[in-house]
């Protein structure tokens, strides 16, 4: 009886470290569940800011090719109002040049009359 007392003591021993066992891989279990589900909402959060931010880069690509078709309008515009204004400023010299020649033919016939006078 003793043998089966001490046996018995040995195997509820053995089964209290089963036991201790069990609750703690259940309570890494837990604290894994835990640590994946933290995770888990991590990959949601990142994913949802992944797909924000390819939006925006979108938008931005977008904002940049009409920028770049602005630009290309803007810089015709440029080059056309710039030939305009090149040939004004060519007309108005040879219309300066017209008007000093003739300032100078007035000029020139004042002093040959003052001179006749």
């Amino acid at each position: 009886i003793e043998e089966l007392e001490l046996s018995l003591d040995m195997k509820k021993k053995e089964i209290e470290a089963v036991l201790l066992s069990s609750n703690e891989a259940q309570e890494q279990i837990k604290t894994l569940n835990s640590e994946i589900s933290t995770l888990s909402d991590r990959e949601s959060k990142l994913a949802e800011e992944l797909k924000q931010a390819k939006a925006l880069a979108s938008e931005t690509q977008t904002s940049i090719e009409s920028l770049s078709q602005e630009k290309v309008v803007i810089e015709e515009r440029l080059t056309a109002d710039n030939n305009v204004l090149r040939e004004k400023n060519e007309t108005l010299t040879k219309e300066n040049a017209d008007l000093s020649d003739k300032i100078q033919e007035a000029v020139a016939s004042d002093r040959e009359l003052h001179g006749v006078i």
